[in-house]
């Protein structure tokens, strides 16, 4: 066998295997409807401790997430950037059982420690969600919400392909963007771009 002809024969299945991949995944943005279905994100951490769940998935320069939690108050995915710009960057929300409205927080904490973490636009930010649906239904909540990867903002953490120190959160009744979350919290490690999770300090 030649090497072109060789060349041509890798070179059609790698083809062919990056049409399954297209097949399964459908090499398309995730919808922000509210409703997270299989193989919809490329990337999943569930947190068996506390029953949360966290999809996402970057494409181009836009990051798509989910938050699942048993539970009908809010939910919280929390940046830390250890790098003394800001404690942390929290997306915080929770959905109205009543009418299914989903009210959606992009907040900061200032200081070295994470409370109290403050709106966004009381701190020199802006609102950075591009879309945000979510439901409540059988006592879980799911909030999805998309923004870009580097908003350019102080309050916001750039998602690059690098570790960062994550908080998940969630209050399982109450609506609200205080209430403390007590035992139903976790820390990891989370790339965004690549996908792995591990323990902080990994």
């Amino acid at each position: 066998m030649s090497s072109e002809v060789e060349k041509m024969r890798k070179l059609g299945l790698v083809l062919v295997l990056v049409a399954a991949s297209v097949a399964l995944h459908g090499w398309a943005s995730p919808v922000v409807d509210g409703v997270a279905t299989i193989d919809e994100y490329a990337y999943v951490y569930q947190d068996e401790a506390i029953g949360m769940t966290l999809r996402w998935e970057a494409v181009d320069d836009v990051m798509y997430m989910c938050m699942e939690a048993p539970g009908t108050g809010w939910l919280a995915v929390s940046f830390v950037p250890m790098d003394g710009a800001i404690y942390a960057d929290t997306i915080i929300g929770y959905v109205n059982g009543d009418d299914q409205i989903t009210y959606l927080s992009d907040q900061a904490a200032p200081n070295d420690s994470h409370f109290s973490h403050l709106d966004d636009t009381e701190l020199g930010g802006e609102v950075s969600f591009i879309s945000v649906s979510g439901r409540e239904e059988e006592g879980r909540t799911i909030i999805e919400f998309s923004r870009l990867l580097d908003t350019g903002e102080d309050t916001d953490v750039a998602l690059m392909d690098a570790d960062l120190t994550t908080m998940l959160a969630f209050h399982p009744e109450a609506d609200d963007h205080i209430s403390y979350h007590s035992q139903w919290r976790t820390v990891v490690s989370i790339n965004f771009i690549s996908g792995t999770v591990g323990e902080v300090g990994n």
